[in-house]
């Protein structure tokens, strides 16, 4: 379970979240929704134990990420599949190489690797950019190469930071199909968006955050 306790953040751009309290259970699909500058970024790094809470606790399973060591820390973000709101990929890297990274860290034999890569070039529609470097591929293309990277590894929580925004309509279907894949085959699904096409299309409990306070929630749909 992820839980995020009575928790204070501050942002270096001047975002506030005073005192927020909410629990994601595990296979939980969760929409945190929001306009821009409500805090929606900033819950996420928190939960990737990059900044660290003022005031409160941020806890998976149990565990307080703020007292964890680099290295634990390290560990736990590698186990996350994480889909950012700007460009995640490396520029010399192709596109194949880039999906793959996630997959370097563990004990996987290279067939089975990339077995696991074309299946998700495939599904994301970039099999013909297998071989293409980041700069070769449209915004859409690459949000879509993004979300592969980050299911590469088939993780248990997904991250995905305003995933549909500012792209074409067959991106965004694609990304939407495979989040809620994801979902279905028992992801934590952690996604931020102001489009509500996106949280009705993930069938997903909304928590509305406004002025860096939660001020709405709903059932899951």
């Amino acid at each position: 379970m992820i839980t995020f306790d009575h928790v204070a953040l501050k942002a270096t751009a001047g975002t506030v979240i005073e005192n927020v309290s909410f629990s994601v259970e595990p296979e939980e699909c969760v929409a945190i929704t929001g306009s821009r500058g409500s805090g929606k970024t900033l819950l996420l790094q928190a939960l990737l134990g990059e900044i660290k809470p003022l005031r409160g606790q941020v806890t998976v399973d149990e565990v307080n990420l703020s007292v964890l060591p680099p290295n634990l820390l390290q560990i736990y973000r590698q186990g996350i599949g994480i889909m950012l709101q700007h460009d995640q990929l490396i520029l010399e890297k192709t596109v194949a190489a880039n999906i793959a990274l996630a997959l370097t860290t563990r004990n996987i034999a290279e067939p089975d690797a990339m077995e696991r890569v074309v299946a998700l070039l495939t599904e994301t529609k970039l099999l013909p950019k297998a071989g293409s470097l980041p700069e070769a591929l449209n915004s859409g293309e690459k949000r879509r190469a993004a979300l592969a990277q980050a299911l590469a590894h088939e993780p248990t929580i997904l991250i995905a930071d305003e995933p549909v925004t500012d792209i074409d309509e067959e991106s965004a279907e694609i990304i939407l199909t495979l989040l809620k894949k994801a979902h279905d085959q028992g992801a934590t699904v952690i996604v931020t968006t102001h489009n509500p096409k996106t949280i009705a299309s993930l069938g997903a409990r909304m928590l509305r955050l406004e002025k860096g306070k939660i001020v709405q929630g709903t059932e899951k749909q």
